[in-house]
């Protein structure tokens, strides 16, 4: 960040964080999101997205972060990590709604270094299942924080809420 904040004060300025919507469909159809909501569905390709990835490389970008709809359904989520990493952003993020967050996908994210992952809780069972409008929705929560701590520990875990007033 030393190098970024430098380039920042002699005037070339460039991105220090990213956060980068991969797809925007997902496996929930949360209440307050209208992201599922949108019928013209997209999907960036790995292709799209390493040109991206090369162009902040360029600019020294520090923090990138995938998100969607649900960006563990897009086949090129953990490949484009990989790739995010070999290319010296320092810090990535994902943020899922911890659904397909399998042990499986927990040890994935490991080999790719990912820095950080959000899940959200939005309350307690009843109120998040129904916020998220999928039943088991909350137990796959704390299944994937299980899984994180098991087989990805050094991965910061960030639980978000989205407040409401049920």
């Amino acid at each position: 960040t030393l190098r970024w904040h430098a380039r920042h004060m002699i005037g070339k300025y460039s991105p220090l964080s990213t956060s980068f919507y991969i797809k925007n469909f997902c496996n929930f159809k949360c209440s307050f999101c209208n992201i599922w909501r949108d019928e013209k569905k997209f999907e960036h390709s790995l292709n799209e997205s390493r040109n991206l990835i090369q162009y902040l490389k360029k600019q020294h970008c520090f923090y990138f972060s995938i998100s969607g709809g649900e960006p563990l359904l897009a086949k090129d989520t953990i490949p484009l990590l990989d790739y995010v990493q070999k290319n010296s952003i320092p810090y990535t993020h994902l943020v899922t709604n911890g659904h397909l967050l399998s042990s499986d996908v927990a040890k994935e994210l490991t080999k790719v270094k990912l820095s950080e992952i959000s899940i959200s809780i939005d309350g307690n069972k009843d109120v998040h299942d129904k916020l998220r409008m999928k039943e088991g929705a909350f137990d796959a929560v704390l299944k994937a924080v299980d899984n994180l701590k098991s087989k990805a520990p050094r991965i910061n875990i960030v639980l978000n809420t989205i407040l409401n007033p049920l």
